[in-house]
C-alpha cells in the first residue's frame, strides 16, 4: 500500500476555524485508523480539539476506531441518532 508522503496541516484547521465562532455549535467526531500507526486517528483527535477550542459542543465523546470496526460504526450511529432524537424530541 502507497502512503501519502505529506500530511495534511494541522494549522489549515485552526485557520479555517478562527475567523469563526461555533459557540454552542454541536458536533460529533468519528475516526478510523490503525492503530499501528504512531499517531492513531491523530486527525480525528485533531478536529476534536480545534472544533472545542472554537466554541463547539461534543455531543458525543470522539469514537476512535481501528480496523474491523463495523460493529463499533453501527453501535456509534445509534447512539448519535439517539442522542439527537433526544435533543428534537427536548426542543419540540
Amino acid at each position: 500500500m502507497n502512503l501519502p508522503t505529506t500530511r495534511f496541516p494541522s494549522s489549515t484547521i485552526s485557520q479555517a476555524l478562527a475567523a469563526r465562532s461555533l459557540t454552542g455549535r454541536r458536533f460529533a467526531v468519528l475516526g478510523l485508523g490503525d492503530s499501528s500507526y504512531e499517531d492513531f486517528c491523530g486527525f480525528a483527535k485533531k478536529c476534536q480539539a480545534e472544533l472545542e477550542r472554537a466554541g463547539a459542543l461534543p455531543i458525543l465523546p470522539p469514537e476512535l476506531c481501528d480496523i474491523n470496526h463495523e460493529e463499533r460504526l453501527s453501535a456509534r450511529a445509534d447512539a448519535l441518532a439517539a442522542e439527537l432524537a433526544g435533543e428534537t424530541a427536548a426542543s419540540a
